[in-house]
């Protein structure tokens, strides 16, 4: 028999070389500047929305330069003729016991997260299936390891770690349990 893996979801997955100090500092003092805000993120900090031409003098140009690389390759695997934009990006830091709630990215083509500091146990990035997928092969099928059958599935983040997504993808971050925060940046993109 043959079997054929038809509407597939990819996520790209990439480990960069970025100074992580100095964004890290970055974030820090963004942090102290702003209350932020709360969207699906509890107990942890998100900031507002920045824009990449506001980063361009800041430790988050060498990110922005790195991404634009890479958004052109997943363009290129989905077979997409525009060009990728950054549309937002915005700072996350997830303190001991912060963690974010199931959501998507609406507006937009792809998503994506970049680590800049997590420890073990500072939870876990979570993909998970459309609700009626996940009803029905949680009924039938139970083998999580499977990517196949799987209803979720996890990446541990690494510092310098980048992952790229389709933005309707249902996506949620476990809870920190580590003491130290998990410090990342997200984005999104649209189509030139």
């Amino acid at each position: 028999m043959i079997l054929e893996n038809i509407f597939p979801t990819p996520i790209w997955q990439d480990q960069l070389n970025c100074d992580l100090y100095l964004i890290k500092q970055y974030i820090l003092s963004e942090k102290k500047r702003s209350e932020g805000r709360k969207l699906s993120n509890v107990n942890g900090w998100q900031s507002d929305d920045y824009y990449p031409n506001v980063l361009m003098d800041t430790p988050i140009c060498q990110f922005i330069t790195i991404l634009e690389k890479k958004l052109k390759l997943c363009f290129q695997d989905y077979g997409v003729s525009t060009s990728p934009v950054i549309s937002n990006l915005w700072f996350n830091v997830n303190t001991a016991g912060s963690y974010n709630l199931s959501h998507v990215h609406t507006s937009c083509f792809l998503s994506g997260v970049f680590y800049i500091f997590a420890k073990d146990n500072s939870g876990d990035i979570v993909f998970e299936r459309d609700a009626s997928s996940q009803y029905i092969l949680g009924s039938h099928a139970r083998d999580s390891t499977n990517f196949i059958s799987t209803t979720h599935w996890k990446y541990k983040p690494k510092p310098n770690m980048l992952l790229i997504f389709p933005a309707w993808v249902p996506h949620s971050v476990e809870i920190n349990k580590s003491q130290e925060d998990r410090i990342s940046i997200s984005f999104n993109i649209l189509q030139s």
